[in-house]
Formats: C-alpha cells, structure tokens, sequence
C-alpha cells in the first residue's frame, strides 16, 4: 500500500470506462484522493466515461498519470509516464505533480530521458548509465558542477587549467569548453576580464557529457573525494 508503481499502459482493465477503473484504485488505496483523480482527468481532458482501450496513447498516459497522483503514496514511482503526451499534456502534468508535492510531500521517483523539461522538478538526481550508478547528489548541487568557458582558444585553454574538460567544441580561433568544476570568484573576474563568457552546464548537458563513454569511465573510477577535489580547483 506504500508503493505505487506507474507506467505508460497505466495498469487498468482495458475494457472497463475509465471511471470504473479509477473506483477500484480508490477501494485499494487508502489515501486515493477521489477530487484529484477527477482535476487530472479534466486538466488533461480525458473522457472518464470512454473505455480506456478506446484512448489515444497520450490520453492513456493522462490516466496513468491520475492514478499516480490520486494514489498519494508514501513511494510513488512514474516510469515514463508522460510518453504519448504531447507538450501542452506533458507540461501541464509536470504542474500537477508539483502543485500536489506541495501540499503532500512524499517521495516521487521521476524516470525520464526528457532531462531539460523536468529538470525543475527535481530535489535529487541519480544518474544511471549501463547498470552503474554514475552519481547520486542534490539538483543544485549538480547544477553548479559545470561550467562552460566561450571565447579565443587560448584564452579558453590557460583559464580551464587542469579541470576535466567534459566537452569541447571550436569554431575557427573561436572553443566553448564545458568543465567539470566551478570558478572562485576571482578566477571567473579574471577569465571575464580576458574576454570570456561563463555560463553554467545544465543538468541535461552534464547528463550528456558524463555518460559518454570515456567519461562515465572517469566518474565511475574516481572516489567522491578525488571529484570534490577537482571541483576545488
């Protein structure tokens, strides 16, 4: 009763109206919040009378959607849920389930490949690449990990020094080089004063950039000390 596990398909009878489907989650979910079940269903403009066989695949993934909020479990796992929605149903789900978390904390397992799109709602990220656990911390944490130095190439490689470059890309005299590490404030004074532009990596590019092969390598041999370490320079 503490778990619910979502997936697309939205595990109900195919050949029940949705509503009915929905009364048995109710019977079997002791904190099933019968007017959430409904606000999603509406937010997301799903027939609650139509047989859920008869759906489009977005509007099956709306249900699946329901019931994962409407359950209110301590554990609630959506894998891939938002598949077959389009944008406008996708974001408006993200709202959703933020809007709910607000009012009812409890632990939401979000697995997705649409990194940039749900990356507002995360508080923890683990980031898996074949089966190895690459790095489990805090989004902000992660979020200011990198940092992404544009300007003469040069200039670009003296103020990178001895970071991990994570990504590097040149155009003519001109390198954007991601790296692995943050920048003091006199270093990133410095670098600004030599003509570059620093800007952060998103969670998705870091994402990116460390489950490529070479890197992900790196990541999983390294300690948490050596990575604290390199984030220091």
């Amino acid at each position: 009763m503490n778990v619910q596990l979502v997936r697309e398909a939205g595990d109900v009878w195919g050949d029940e109206r949705v509503s009915s489907s929905l009364s048995h989650y109710e019977l079997l979910r002791p904190a099933w919040d019968v007017d959430l079940a409904d606000h999603v269903l509406d937010a997301l403009e799903v027939d609650r009378r139509a047989k859920y066989d008869s759906l489009s695949r977005g509007k099956k993934s709306a249900v699946a959607a329901a019931v994962g909020l409407a359950s209110r479990a301590p554990l609630t796992i959506f894998d891939e849920v938002y598949l077959g929605m389009d944008a406008p149903s996708r974001y408006a789900f993200y709202d959703l389930l933020l809007a709910d978390y607000a009012e009812h904390p409890r632990t939401i397992i979000l697995s997705s490949h649409l990194i940039e799109e749900v990356e507002r709602l995360f508080e923890h990220v683990v980031v898996l690449d074949r089966g190895r656990t690459l790095l489990s911390e805090p989004a902000e944490d992660l979020r200011g990990r990198g940092t992404r130095l544009t300007g003469p190439a040069d200039v670009v490689a003296r103020h990178v020094g001895a970071r991990r470059v994570l990504a590097e890309q040149r155009l003519g005299r001109t390198a954007q080089v991601a790296v692995l590490g943050t920048f003091s404030v006199d270093e990133r004074s410095a670098a600004v004063g030599d003509g570059l532009e620093l800007t952060g990596v998103g969670i998705q590019d870091l994402f990116v950039h460390l489950t490529r092969p070479e890197q992900a390598a790196a990541v999983a041999a390294g300690s948490p000390a050596d990575a604290r370490q390199e984030e220091a320079r």
